[in-house]
């Protein structure tokens, strides 16, 4: 992060990196529904379907209020293989 003064006497933060004594300004990115989906552990086809049918907007709040699918097959999973090894569970 860089501050700098301007001609209005208001200080600018400006984020960047600084290379042999050259600022160089970074670009801030935002990832895609299409990413988000896929962070969230969904194929793409299930992306594709929802996007038949949603805004951009709308495709980012369903990936941010769903659950990770592969943690949850994992927990589903150990779930399971607790039952299976103790009889007084079932």
């Amino acid at each position: 992060m860089a501050s700098y003064e301007g001609e209005d006497k208001q200080v600018y933060q400006v984020a960047g990196v600084l290379i042999d004594g050259q600022f160089y300004r970074l670009r801030i990115r935002r990832i895609t529904p299409k990413e988000c989906f896929r962070l969230h552990g969904f194929p793409d086809w299930a992306f594709e379907a929802a996007r038949k049918v949603s805004s951009n907007s709308q495709l980012y709040k369903q990936a941010g209020n769903s659950v990770t699918v592969p943690v949850i097959a994992a927990i589903a999973k150990k779930l399971k293989e607790i039952e299976e090894k103790d009889e007084s569970i079932k």
